[in-house]
């Protein structure tokens, strides 16, 4: 059975999943074949020494956030567990605003949430679920994306701070991948669409956005690298240098555009994002790179 639009409207009614709604929404989206999860055969891809999961599951990468004026102004954290229904992902990117910034702004926090199934044979995550919060001081916003693969269909829902909700379905296409942002963050960096090359923009797929079904990744040349070092106090990892675009909605920025750096094996080690309401640019430099359980906790599923 598939996920209903009944149940959408239940999941999608409040700022945050509890965890009897997040069980049934997990056992749900498990009943979902694999095999509508790839249609396309031509993406590129590699041989890596072990597999998505074996890579990834249990990591946890922390950040300090900081702006022109202050070093140390929030944190940030990503982690990708596997939750209790059989089959499910869990990859969550949370953000938080710390100390006098905290309490100036009125505590501004932010989650990416993204419920995802794993396909063994092209070894890639692919998206179910998708939420994104926004909450500062008492003001919730919400937007889910579900990928119906059984009726092959995206359903987009949104509520407001001031309540007001919506929902559209639109009919998804066939012979395309799907990616919301942390699947793709996760597939992109463990090769699925190819070897970092420098100078190259990767095509990618995203559909968080009714309408926006892309993002344009590019590596910088070397010429482009080198330059944008001279501007860096710790060379230390920073080995491609790469730079894209998002809805600037989705990062609070005027203008969406996003440069960091990766490391030899494509760990995020600094991103910076371009002209953020309140801050500027605002940078997020990586503090620590661990492994934690990987199955995940309850701070995970609330």
């Amino acid at each position: 059975m598939g996920f209903s639009h009944e149940e959408l409207e239940k999941t999608t009614s409040s700022s945050l999943l509890s965890r009897r709604a997040f069980i049934k929404l997990s056992l749900s989206l498990a009943s979902i074949p694999v095999a509508f999860a790839y249609q396309d055969k031509g993406a590129a891809t590699l041989t890596p020494s072990s597999d998505l999961l074996t890579e990834f599951l249990g990591e946890q990468l922390e950040y300090h956030i900081g702006f022109w004026l202050l070093s140390h102004c929030g944190e940030a954290r990503v982690t990708f567990c596997q939750s209790p229904a059989k089959g499910i992902y869990i990859a969550r990117m949370s953000g938080r605003t710390a100390g006098f910034v905290d309490w100036l702004i009125g505590h501004y926090r932010y989650s990416y949430i993204s419920y995802a199934g794993y396909d063994k044979k092209t070894d890639r995550l692919y998206p179910l679920h998708f939420k994104l919060i926004k909450k500062r001081k008492d003001r919730v916003n919400t937007r889910t994306i579900t990928f119906n693969y059984k009726n092959q269909e995206l359903i987009f829902a949104h509520r407001t701070a001031e309540g007001k909700e919506g929902h559209k379905i639109v009919a998804m296409e066939k012979g395309i991948l799907y990616e919301d942002y942390l699947t793709l963050f996760y597939n992109f960096r463990h090769g699925f669409y190819g070897p970092l090359i420098r100078g190259m923009t990767y095509h990618l797929p995203l559909h968080i956005h009714e309408g926006f079904d892309y993002l344009d990744l590019t590596v910088g040349s070397k010429e482009e690298q080198e330059t944008a070092m001279a501007n860096e106090l710790n060379p230390k990892g920073k080995d491609y240098f790469v730079r894209f675009t998002v809805l600037k909605e989705d990062v609070s920025s005027k203008s969406g555009k996003i440069f960091g750096w990766l490391s030899r094996e494509r760990v995020p080690v600094k991103g910076v994002i371009k002209d953020v309401v309140f801050f500027g640019d605002l940078w997020g430099v990586l503090i620590n790179r661990s492994f934690s359980q990987k199955q995940c906790n309850e701070s995970t599923l609330s």
